[in-house]
């Protein structure tokens, strides 16, 4: 049951355009950690899927600290607050 809903979630965030299946060896590439969360009290979503962009092999860099970080925008939250 558990595989199951793991497919199930992994081809809706393929339709929708969130994953991508690649082709290529996993040293050619960056893959990132998820685990699966289930909540038996949740009427909508029963099982998450949870991905850890700040996960890194060791000497290496994770995907959050690869990517550029842009400005702040917080100061411009009081202009609409």
């Amino acid at each position: 049951m558990i595989w199951e809903k793991l497919i199930e979630s992994f081809e809706t965030m393929e339709k929708s355009g969130i994953v991508e299946e690649v082709f290529c060896e996993p040293e050619n590439g960056y893959y990132i950690p998820y685990q699966q969360v289930f909540n038996a009290g949740s009427n909508t979503t029963k099982v998450g899927t949870i991905f850890d962009a700040s996960s890194k092999s060791s000497g290496e860099r994770s995907l959050n600290n690869a990517l550029h970080q842009g400005p702040s925008r917080l100061p411009e939250l009081k202009e609409f607050l």
